[in-house]
């Protein structure tokens, strides 16, 4: 949705001032948007596909300024995923790099973590929608605490580019609950100078 400054909807914004997309079957969920120097939008959340199965996924599209898919994004101008292939997917938060391409934070399920539901997850995407291989495990980072969930809910550059991802987790036995900061290097390893594990996990009793 775009408003003029009278409140009213901007018409030159994909004609009506709003923007939809609703796939057959497709049930969207946004939580970030951001603009890009040259004005494009990028929106990212989750989706859940109502037929077949209920598994959410991770979501990123693009527009252009002027509220058109971005079809140089992922060759449609959106795309979804699931990071391992079971269970949910979701993104909390993103950030638009210098370069173009797209950080998203949030969580994910693993198996490998005694079959915790939400561990921080943070995807890196290039310019062109598709996964940077570069960074973690082909484009994606699934951070494993035993017994532990949590997720992301806020990305940050700190001034040497390194990765500042923020939330909560929280512990399978007990469910007590730790803001929790986590600091990646720009090939999204965690930094070991950093608390010395790269993690900081507070706890604030009132």
């Amino acid at each position: 949705m775009r408003l003029l400054p009278n409140g009213q909807f901007d018409t030159s914004f994909n004609n009506t001032g709003l923007f939809t997309i609703a796939p057959i079957n497709h049930r969207h969920y946004l939580f970030s948007v951001s603009l890009s120097p040259n004005g494009n939008i990028t929106c990212s959340g989750y989706l859940i596909l109502s037929t077949g199965s209920n598994q959410a996924r991770m979501f990123a599209l693009r527009l252009l300024p002027n509220g058109n898919l971005d079809t140089s994004f992922a060759g449609v101008g959106y795309t979804y995923f699931n990071v391992t292939n079971q269970g949910n997917s979701l993104s909390r938060t993103h950030m638009l790099l210098s370069d173009g391409s797209l950080l998203m934070g949030g969580y994910s399920y693993s198996s490998n973590n005694n079959n915790v539901l939400d561990n921080f997850t943070i995807v890196k995407l290039n310019i062109n929608g598709s996964f940077d291989n570069s960074f973690g495990n082909n484009g994606v980072v699934q951070t494993l605490l035993p017994n532990t969930g949590g997720e992301i809910k806020t990305l940050k550059l700190d001034p040497s580019n390194n990765i500042i991802a923020s939330g909560f987790t929280y512990s399978v036995q007990t469910g007590n609950e730790n803001f929790t900061i986590m600091k990646y290097n720009q090939a999204g390893n965690l930094d070991s100078q950093f608390v010395t594990s790269g993690i900081d996990r507070m706890s604030v009793v009132l």
